[in-house]
């Protein structure tokens, strides 16, 4: 194992654009592992990979946004640790582009009220996503296009949407409004009674599952694309003081699926601060 210190600006909230399924625009990344394969062909390939698991022993998070905002500190997460995927509420279709660079739909252009979903057999705490081109309401039906977030309830029979009191961010649920070309963030602390799926028709059984669903669209609305999405955990708090620290110096805080340090601010800015002691595994 080795120990890492960092301290950072942190001028985002929490993923910006053009930065999701990179290395970019994080605090810190865990070391990567090599390894050689050689092919029929004799040719030696060298692929590289973080190597997933850390421990953060403690940290420091400096609000100097201006204002008084939600905070909060936690890790990226392995690709192969989750996935994701198209959802109508009966069908699934998943998208392994998601955890890529590549431009996907994550709706079916047309009346279809697909959404997405995504699934992991752990709890998570947030959902980024780099939307590259954005949603249409072209206004035809005669009504405006919603959007909301359900969490499989503590049965794993059906869903519940989530309320806004266990959310910090959450830029995906909107009330006649499209998904816009950016950076949307989804950040909460989840429920105790989010149950992993055992019926959701469509869906694997045994996953902890969100859904972004659609409402409301029209025969000409377009869907929305992403390019790169992720997720993974963190500590929050509600409303840090504007040039207020909020710290822990044994927090000792393990997460098995890490790959890399991120960090939320509701308001971005500029001298935002992270300090973190993070332990690799």
């Amino acid at each position: 194992m080795a120990m890492n210190a960092i301290n950072r600006t942190f001028p985002d909230i929490l993923r910006r654009a053009g930065v999701h399924q990179t290395t970019t625009a994080l605090p810190w990344v865990a070391p990567q592992y090599r390894n050689t394969a050689v092919n029929s062909a004799g040719v030696a390939n060298t692929y590289a990979f973080p190597s997933p698991g850390a421990r953060l022993k403690a940290f420091e998070i400096h609000n100097r946004s201006d204002s008084d905002i939600n905070v909060g500190v936690g890790f990226r997460w392995a690709n192969h640790t989750w996935e994701a995927g198209r959802y109508d509420g009966t069908t699934y279709t998943r998208l392994t582009d998601l955890q890529t660079t590549t431009a996907v739909a994550i709706q079916v252009t047309g009346a279809d009220q697909t959404g997405f979903v995504v699934l992991s057999d752990r709890q998570f705490d947030w959902v980024s996503g780099d939307v590259t081109t954005a949603e249409t309401d072209d206004d035809g039906g005669g009504a405006e296009v919603d959007h909301v977030v359900q969490y499989s309830n503590a049965a794993g029979t059906g869903w519940t949407t989530v309320v806004a009191a266990s959310t910090f961010v959450d830029s995906w649920t909107t009330a006649n409004a499209v998904w816009s070309a950016s950076a949307h963030n989804f950040v909460w602390a989840p429920p105790s009674d989010w149950g992993k799926n055992v019926s959701l028709t469509g869906l694997p059984a045994g996953f902890y599952a969100l859904h972004f669903q659609s409402a409301q669209r029209a025969a000409n609305d377009v869907a929305a694309l992403v390019s790169g999405m992720e997720i993974g955990s963190m500590w929050s708090i509600d409303t840090l003081a504007n040039n207020g620290i909020w710290e822990e110096e044994k927090a000792d805080y393990d997460d098995p699926y890490a790959n890399a340090l991120v960090a939320l601010f509701a308001t971005a800015g500029a001298g935002n601060r992270v300090i973190a002691t993070i332990e690799t595994r």
